[in-house]
């Protein structure tokens, strides 16, 4: 059904965790973030995998940040401001980006 659209894409919600090159200098880099980290990292791998063999749909890896959520023990910033890059992603146009990994301020090394 996306092949079928005029401006297919996909955009996978990840983390900070899931990035090599953010993790290290994380606070949240502790032991019991194994699992999520974990899973965050396969999500990039997988946006990466899919937009070099899909190039014609966009897909993309928002991070919405810390997202005051019962997960994050109500700290962080709001719900709204944690789907800015996800809805950034989910609205581009046809020129939109593909194969890339951003949060609200802009885009995030993998």
């Amino acid at each position: 059904m996306l092949e079928k659209s005029s401006n297919p894409r996909v955009v996978n919600v990840s983390s900070g965790l899931g990035s090599f090159a953010l993790f290290h200098d994380r606070i949240e880099s502790r032991a019991a973030t194994v699992p999520y980290a974990a899973s965050k990292a396969a999500i990039n791998m997988m946006t990466v995998r899919l937009a070099r063999l899909l190039p014609h749909i966009h897909i993309n890896a928002a991070d919405p940040g810390q997202t005051s959520t019962e997960l994050s023990g109500n700290q962080g910033h709001s719900i709204h401001a944690g789907t800015d890059a996800i809805v950034n992603f989910a609205l581009a146009g046809p020129d939109g980006p593909s194969g890339t990994y951003a949060d609200r301020t802009g885009e995030l090394p993998w």
